[in-house]
């Protein structure tokens, strides 16, 4: 019996994450939130946006996510491949809003722009107020 997860976090950036003596993860997947033990049965699954905790040697680390997906093999590897993806705790509150803000103030014009702007307005407001209920959540003040 396995005692570990390989975990990685990949973004199109970079690998954000990873280690290899994790005991469980907990993620949104599509159906709903999911957790993953050492001997878990492989599985492939699509992610919403929202926060993951991993647990490593009794301490619990989170990371937000903006949609992906999980792979969990038969060898205990674990990726999560994510559209992005930071430690919880490095929310940027100032950040996120002033993002919120520009997206709102992109889609008070909606007229002037293509549908593929007006996609990605919509989606930047969708990732921020995810992420500010995480900083609520987590009691993130900076």
């Amino acid at each position: 019996m396995r005692k570990f997860i390989k975990l990685s976090i990949i973004t199109p950036t970079g690998t954000t994450f990873t280690n290899s003596n994790v005991e469980s993860i907990n993620a949104p997947a599509s159906e709903g939130e999911i957790t993953i033990l050492p001997n878990h049965t492989p599985i492939f699954t699509k992610l919403n946006h929202g926060e993951i905790k991993v647990k490593i040697e009794g301490k619990e680390s989170f990371f937000t996510i903006f949609q992906g997906f999980l792979n969990f093999d038969i060898k205990g590897n674990l990726t999560i491949l994510a559209d992005n993806a930071q430690r919880s705790e490095e929310l940027n509150i100032e950040a996120i809003k002033k993002a919120q803000e520009a997206a709102a103030q992109a889609l008070s014009e909606k007229e002037k722009l293509s549908a593929t702007e007006i996609l990605r307005a919509e989606t930047a407001i969708r990732r921020a107020i995810m992420e500010l209920k995480i900083a609520e959540k987590r009691k993130i003040t900076h």
